[in-house]
């Protein structure tokens, strides 16, 4: 740290600048590049999964896309269809959602100037769930190269080397119909954003479903 700070009380920063996530979608955040917090369905995985293995490539985890919550029990990019899922404490609810790990851990907080949650948002530990958390979708994640990148060893594979050309393949925002601008895009889970702060989620909570509805990315 000192190559960069020569001074060895700094431990502040300024908190206030909202960095806006995109034009059409006004959230304002500060610590995250683009939204809160990221979901991905285990059904979306098996479906990529499965276009790798008929091309003879193999399979990813879901580490390479780094969402903050995983969750089961949806058919294949089903995450399309909702506009908003309930996460129920104490495994409450009923059904066979659940949610499964998650790359990060904490509470959902309130920092004042901001509801960036960012790494501090998801607690995949014990510790209880209250009243539950609603999560709200908002954008569907566009993928850089990350996903190209072995996060055991690091090592970096480029923006031609698998899963990305698959994803391409699956899930372009041609291919989504989404706006012409988002048309090369690969994408796979959804940014999502809660009011709830204050609340935990943790592995094996329920998910509950909200209501259905068509993402308009015209």
């Amino acid at each position: 740290m000192q190559t960069f700070f020569t001074h060895p009380s700094v431990s502040t920063f300024d908190r206030s600048p909202f960095q806006l996530t995109d034009e059409h979608f006004l959230y304002g955040t500060t610590l995250s590049d683009g939204f809160p917090i990221l979901i991905a369905s285990e059904g979306s995985l098996r479906a990529l999964n499965d276009g790798l293995k008929a091309k003879n490539e193999p399979a990813v985890p879901m580490n390479r896309f780094r969402p903050n919550v995983v969750f089961d029990g949806v058919d294949a990019f089903d995450e399309d269809a909702y506009a908003d899922v309930v996460v129920r404490g104490g495994g409450g609810g009923g059904g066979s959602m659940r949610v499964q790990s998650g790359e990060t851990a904490g509470d959902v907080h309130d920092d004042d100037r901001s509801r960036d949650a960012a790494a501090r948002q998801m607690n995949t530990k014990n510790n209880g769930g209250g009243k539950g958390v609603t999560l709200r979708f908002v954008k569907p994640c566009a993928r850089c190269v990350m996903p190209s990148v072995d996060q055991d060893s690091g090592a970096r594979g480029g923006l031609d080397a698998s899963p990305l050309p698959t994803l391409g393949e699956m899930r372009s925002g041609e291919k989504l119909g989404f706006r012409a601008k988002w048309a090369d895009e690969k994408y796979f889970g959804w940014n999502v954003v809660t009011d709830d702060v204050g609340e935990v989620i943790r592995v094996g909570d329920a998910i509950e479903l909200g209501a259905r509805r068509r993402f308009d990315a015209s």
